[in-house]
């Protein structure tokens, strides 16, 4: 781990029930469009917080969840922890900030929270969210905006949305946007374009 990383000892703070006030899926959820029974992709999932309030809003009884970080104390919380994980409905991994391993064109929604003002170099990362996605399927980036707050993390680590938009641009997404949701958050919402 490094300094920018999150630091797996406040484990506890990614349970916070607050923090769906702060980041209420529900204010996006329609907007994404989803198939029945969804393949959907958690980068940076945690203690699987929001893998489970995902599997809460999608439709059908086969919809699924692949919850993938870089800290194994994660994983091994949520198998201990998470009916979900148990049910197989929430399917855990461990990453490298670059490298998925999943397979192509496997997801029909890849979603990272207040992860990407972690990564060290978000192109490579961005390039293999590319490969994991469906054509036609969305990614969404939500983390905290570039202003002065008394929580999260420092300043000088976050990343403008315009910035998010622009990455997610060269790594061959289109009509990338800020959806404008919340108050300290950004969520920039992409496509992979049909060939």
């Amino acid at each position: 781990m490094t300094d920018i990383k999150f630091d797996p000892k406040k484990l506890a703070k990614l349970n916070n029930p607050e923090r769906l006030k702060a980041q209420d899926p529900d204010k996006y959820w329609d907007q994404l469009d989803l198939p029945e029974n969804p393949v959907i992709v958690d980068l940076g999932c945690g203690t699987g917080f929001f893998s489970v309030e995902f599997l809460r809003r999608a439709k059908g009884p086969n919809a699924q969840v692949f919850g993938l970080d870089i800290a194994q104390i994660m994983l091994d919380w949520i198998a201990e922890n998470r009916a979900e994980y148990q049910e197989g409905r929430l399917v855990t991994g461990l990453m490298q900030e670059a490298n998925i391993p999943l397979e192509d064109d496997l997801a029909d929604l890849l979603v990272m929270i207040n992860l990407h003002h972690e990564l060290h170099r978000p192109t490579p990362l961005l390039e293999e969210c590319f490969r994991v996605l469906k054509e036609g399927a969305k990614i969404l980036i939500i983390d905290w905006k570039p202003t002065e707050m008394p929580q999260g993390p420092p300043l000088k680590i976050r990343v403008a949305p315009e910035k998010v938009v622009e990455q997610l641009t060269h790594s061959g997404f289109e009509q990338a946007r800020d959806l404008q949701l919340y108050e300290n958050f950004y969520a920039v919402l992409a496509l992979k374009p049909e060939a």
